[in-house]
């Protein structure tokens, strides 16, 4: 139900006042949402290749920065002070989003993508 709540949350528009953790939390779960439709889609599409994995990476990463902008949140106040200059939103939730894709990916090709 949380999930449903923050998702909801996240798809209207700013402004909204984001907990660090809910900020944390919504990023997360957009990017698995998009893993779950691009992983599905390219495995029925019966797609493969090095290109389909780089252009999930890439829809991925702008998705997410997208969604950052349009919400209007400044990532400098997430920033490590110790570290260089990388936001923690910037790759937030994207190793396990990229594993849900593969896995989706591998799945659905197998099972729904129309032998040749």
């Amino acid at each position: 139900m949380r999930v449903l709540t923050l998702l909801r949350k996240a798809v209207t528009p700013p402004p909204q006042t984001w907990p660090k953790n809910d900020l944390y939390d919504a990023l997360f779960y957009l990017r698995i949402v998009v893993a779950l439709v691009l992983g599905t889609l390219y495995g029925a599409l019966g797609a493969q290749g090095l290109m389909i994995f780089l252009s999930f990476m890439g829809v991925n990463i702008f998705v997410g920065n997208a969604w950052l902008k349009w919400q209007n949140i400044d990532e400098a106040e997430y920033e490590d002070p110790d570290k260089i200059n990388q936001s923690p939103l910037t790759f937030e939730g994207f190793a396990p989003a990229v594993a849900f894709f593969v896995l989706l990916w591998v799945t659905s090709f197998n099972v729904l993508a129309v032998p040749r």
